[in-house]
């Protein structure tokens, strides 16, 4: 199967070796089910696939609605030169409930595929040229200012499809994910995600409440 990975650099197919602890029938079976995942159709999208969603037209209306509804950007570089990617997940959330009259789950996550699929082949293929060495890991900050205390049932959902695509077809892209504005009640908040985190992922989270910019 390696004339079909030619998506993919010798070091992203390494990062499957990676998430196996270099077991090399895991990493086998890790890649070949991620090649198989990446020529499908998604999930109540249609005949868009993995493969083909960086060419999938979007309205006018329909990019206004992301950036309106679900605001976030691919801007800077941390000093690995690893892109960053910022969210204000707590915005997102508090106003999650007419946000999701414009979209479904499944578009949530045909979304987030999108975004996932253009940092790994856009903007990481951008910063290697820039800094003249291969980049492919990525740093994410989530702002949780103004976070609703009770998630919304299909913002979970999403959440818990959106981390397993992230673990299984997107291995060691993820660098570290600060998580800043935590407030008092994030603890129970991340009780309830956290176990659809596999213990290498949640290991790079990194919790910070309004006193963050030092450590940022």
């Amino acid at each position: 199967g390696v004339e079909k990975c030619d998506h993919l650099s010798d070091l992203q197919i390494g990062k499957f070796l990676i998430a196996r602890n270099y077991v090399i029938a895991k990493a086998q079976s890790m890649l070949e089910g991620y090649l198989k995942w990446y020529t499908e159709p998604i999930k109540g999208m249609g005949d868009d696939t993995p493969a083909s969603i960086r060419n999938a037209p979007q309205s006018p209306e329909q990019l206004l609605m992301w950036k309106t509804h679900f605001p976030c950007v691919y801007t800077g570089h941390d000093r690995g030169a690893c892109p960053i990617y910022w969210e204000k997940t707590g915005w997102i959330s508090a106003n999650f409930g007419t946000g999701k009259k414009h979209t479904s789950e499944d578009l949530l996550v045909w979304h987030h595929i999108l975004k996932a699929e253009f940092v790994v082949h856009e903007v990481m293929l951008h910063s290697s040229e820039f800094y003249k060495r291969e980049v492919s890991q990525m740093v994410a900050v989530s702002d949780l200012q103004g976070i609703n205390y009770v998630p919304d049932a299909m913002a979970l959902a999403y959440f818990i499809r959106a981390a397993y695509i992230d673990q299984t077809y997107y291995p060691e892209v993820l660098k570290t994910f600060f998580v800043i504005n935590a407030p008092w009640f994030f603890t129970s908040l991340w009780a309830l995600v956290s176990p659809f985190l596999d213990a290498k992922t949640a290991s790079k989270f990194v919790i910070l409440g309004s006193h963050y910019m030092e450590r940022l």
